[in-house]
């Protein structure tokens, strides 16, 4: 497996830096601090100067993680803070001070309101200020090595899904089926990406809804929402299967959902605005008569988040270039009879696109 490089990713960071004009970065966020270390763990932070304050990378965290840490981020210098050490915000103004930084960005979406007054109240000679994006701007592309990782996790869940079609029948609950998928997933070395969506007959109009009790039955629609992480990198699959035979109207349904997809997905390529898309799978849906019954955007990135940069909607401003990893998933809901939604995780290409998944999207009977 390729290895994880961090050097550059510091490199494109303090670029970032002095084009905003900062002098450092605290990194909080787990997901960035991840990225521009190679941290596998949480509760840990970076600080990361500018060439002209010295060029450090300091990787701070607590004595529960100090050797993790010195294995995992031999690009940092380790530093314990929190008692009876420093305060993270004490730890702060020693590093402005050592430094020389007069200019500290902060991750605007990240930080708590409690921990910007700590560490603003304890820098006397710095100021604290937002930065938009400056780490999600370097994931917004995915690099080989991690292009690798989605790979695998997304072939972990083909797994997963071809195990749990063997699993399906009438009188198990969505409780079961849930539980299923979990093992599953362990079973073939990963762990759960996000909490599982398993809904059924009725219950599938909930787009998020969480599995309960109630009994999978034959002439139902079921919806199964999962993926698997690898190493840190998220994959996200829905798939619908039916259990027994579908009407022509519950099979015509099914398959403007997939048309939805199937299009969306031709139309993904690098240099298409995100918005463009997912106008192309909307449109299709509300030309069948089913417009109001698709809310959601279309897709979302996926990488060391589930959720993260680029999105697809009717406001996004992203746009698709190449090496973004992406997820497909249009749907229809009908409140008090079913739902339907179809998901795979794409890499985009200079010319297209790339499904991560082999699993099938035609409609699957049970």
């Amino acid at each position: 497996m390729q290895p994880i490089i961090i050097e550059p990713r510091i490199k494109a960071l303090r670029q970032r830096l002095r084009q905003g004009d900062f002098d450092a970065m605290l990194v909080v966020n787990e997901a960035n601090v991840s990225y521009m270390s190679g941290f596998t763990n949480h509760d840990s932070f970076l600080f990361i100067s500018g060439d002209n304050c010295g060029a450090a990378n300091i990787f701070i965290t607590d004595s529960r993680y100090i050797e993790q840490a010195e294995a995992e981020c031999p690009d940092y210098s380790v530093m314990l803070y929190r008692n009876p050490n420093p305060t993270l915000a004490e730890r702060m103004r020693e590093l402005c001070a050592a430094y020389g930084v007069k200019r500290l960005a902060f991750e605007r979406a990240h930080i708590s309101y409690n921990l910007h007054e700590e560490i603003s109240t304890a820098l006397k000679e710095t100021e604290f200020l937002p930065g938009e994006n400056l780490i999600e701007d370097l994931r917004y592309l995915k690099d080989a090595a991690e292009t690798e990782r989605l790979r695998l996790a997304c072939a972990c869940t083909d797994k997963v899904f071809a195990d749990i079609c063997t699993f399906i029948k009438p009188g198990l609950t969505e409780r079961d089926l849930e539980w299923a998928l979990l093992q599953s997933v362990h079973k073939h070395g990963c762990e759960p990406s996000f909490p599982f969506i398993v809904v059924s007959g009725a219950r599938g109009s909930l787009p998020h809804g969480k599995a309960d009790n109630k009994e999978l039955a034959a002439g139902e629609f079921v919806t199964m929402d999962f993926g698997c992480m690898y190493k840190g990198y998220h994959a996200d699959m829905t798939r619908t299967v039916f259990i027994g035979q579908p009407t022509n109207e519950q099979r015509r349904l099914y398959n403007i959902v997939l048309s939805a997809n199937l299009r969306a997905e031709e139309a993904l390529r690098a240099g298409v605005m995100a918005q463009a898309v997912d106008a192309i799978a909307r449109d299709h849906i509300g030309q069948e008569g089913y417009g109001e019954n698709f809310g959601h955007g279309l897709g979302h990135g996926v990488g060391l988040d589930i959720h993260e940069r680029p999105f697809m909607s009717r406001i996004s401003e992203d746009r698709m270039e190449k090496g973004c990893v992406i997820t497909v998933e249009p749907g229809i809901y009908l409140p008090g009879k079913c739902g339907i939604r179809i998901e795979d995780t794409v890499l985009v290409r200079e010319d297209g696109c790339e499904n991560l998944f082999s699993s099938a999207k035609e409609l699957l009977c049970l």
